[in-house]
């Protein structure tokens, strides 16, 4: 039986990484990595089983099958909180498109427009961004030509609401009540 290339850790300016040859035999490097721990368990749990077949092939790999490796590759070197954000985010798409194959979904870019309306208003911006860097992740993999959520349109920020700023006497009011804060109170509610 052939011997399997375990990958080389090496040092960075602000951690480590790991390089080896992938299947083409050209050289592959990834860091980022904290510790030389994280660096060769990425490599374990991501890319040596890419290498070896055990990922679906693109045409056979379901979106939700697609989530899962990207949250697993996406949490090196990044907090908790964000990868539970994330993952919180793509529940939605999930749900949606959980069983649709990668190729399938490619074609979806109308029906991934529908989705997105209807997202809740106040959420609808994270949840797409988070669709749209998975699929982009697939689209770096080689598991997509094409990244739908990209082309079914922008995903614009939302407008954050105006704030009414203090009037003069307002102003004037919570200066007095520095002194007096019942009275400030009293006055500030009493003039909106």
């Amino acid at each position: 039986m052939p011997a399997q290339q375990q990958g080389q850790v090496y040092k960075t300016s602000s951690g480590y990484g790991i390089r080896w040859y992938d299947e083409n035999g050209n050289r592959r490097r990834r860091s980022g990595f904290t510790s030389r721990s994280q660096a060769r368990r990425w490599y374990e749990e991501i890319e040596r089983p890419r290498l070896r077949g055990d990922i679906a092939r693109p045409a056979e790999m379901t979106f939700s099958e697609l989530v899962t490796h990207y949250l697993t590759a996406h949490a090196v070197g990044r907090e908790t909180s964000t990868i539970t954000t994330l993952r919180e985010r793509l529940a939605y798409a999930v749900r949606a498109f959980g069983t649709v194959k990668l190729g399938q979904l490619e074609r979806m870019t109308v029906e991934i427009a529908d989705w997105r309306t209807t997202l809740p208003e106040g959420s609808r911006y994270g949840i797409v961004q988070a669709l749209r860097q998975t699929l982009e992740a697939g689209v770096r993999w080689g598991l997509m030509n094409r990244n739908p959520a990209k082309l079914a349109g922008p995903n614009p920020i939302p407008k954050r609401p105006e704030i009414e700023p203090f009037t003069r006497p307002e102003v004037e009011g919570l200066s007095i009540g520095l002194t007096n804060p019942v009275i400030a109170y009293e006055n500030l509610s009493l003039k909106r």
